[in-house]
């Protein structure tokens, strides 16, 4: 079992929101006369990224993944995730230089809140 989405937000995980982008391991340089030369920029292999987001979420369901968040220290910590189409696990931290944040998105009397963009990196 993985650890991230936490057990009471599992099942919330909204797929119009999940990406994966695989991260370009190559440098690049250009030369005077036109041409550009590339390599890799190190030997393992490319690592990626999933963009997923919550929607619908109540304020405890919300308070979970702040919770989450914080015990990890933000990218402090690496945690396991399972990929929600393959199954797969992969480890993964949040991506340094992301920000957990949720939008309220309440009706009527319901409070109800989006988490999107929530950047996980390979480790």
């Amino acid at each position: 079992m993985a650890d991230f989405p936490p057990p009471l937000v599992q099942g919330k995980e909204d797929s119009q929101y999940f990406q994966e982008i695989g991260q370009n391991p190559a440098m690049a340089a250009e030369t005077d006369g036109g041409y550009t030369i590339t390599r890799p920029r190190f030997t393992r292999p490319p690592r990626r990224v999933f963009v997923t987001g919550f929607t619908e979420l109540t304020d405890a369901e919300k308070q979970v993944l702040f919770d989450f968040w914080n015990a990890k220290k933000g990218s402090s910590e690496p945690f396991t995730y399972q990929h929600p189409v393959s199954g797969v696990v992969y480890t993964v931290r949040f991506k340094p230089g992301t920000e957990l944040k949720a939008k309220y998105v309440g009706r009527g009397l319901m409070r109800l809140w989006t988490v999107a963009d929530v950047q996980l990196e390979q480790v």
